[in-house]
């Protein structure tokens, strides 16, 4: 698209303008992108780090795995960023256990188990259908089941 503007003033009034106009999109610009590019590289590695553990970790977890590598991290950047995830749908929360949030980068259907002693979060594959007449038609369900662990019973 071409823009014709007609201005009064000198050409060299102009140049100067049109220069400084040019130099702080250019700035902008490029702090947007800067500022993008650290922000990705915190995001991936929040999401990637989620997606390779099965520990159902907090926030908290996620943030002291990362904080090396990412000394400017901050607690509410994992917080934001997890809540970001599951806005869009690539993370779930599990549920709260012992008073922590607790994720999965895992979204398809499954269930978990908790256990109560060591709160350990395990995936329960192939959960069973409810056996309930439901009021409508259901496009997803989230099952825990609450006990002890094997590890937990052996000790």
């Amino acid at each position: 698209m071409i823009i014709h503007v007609h201005i009064k003033t000198s050409k060299k009034d102009l140049t100067n303008s049109i220069a400084s106009y040019i130099i702080t999109i250019t700035v902008i610009v490029i702090g947007e992108y800067m500022e993008q590019q650290r922000h990705s590289k915190k995001r991936t590695a929040i999401y990637e780090l989620l997606c390779q553990t099965k520990s159902h970790p907090t926030a908290e977890w996620v943030y002291l795995q990362l904080k090396p590598q990412f000394p400017s991290l901050s607690l509410g950047t994992v917080y934001s960023n997890l809540a970001a995830f599951q806005s869009a749908g690539k993370i779930i929360c599990v549920g709260t256990v012992a008073g922590k949030e607790r994720f999965d980068a895992d979204t398809s259907d499954h269930a978990h188990f908790i256990c109560r002693r060591c709160n350990a979060v395990f995936d329960v594959c192939d959960a069973p259908a409810p056996d309930v007449p439901l009021p409508g038609i259901a496009d997803g369900s989230k099952v825990s089941y609450y006990g002890v662990c094997k590890d937990c019973l052996n000790r």
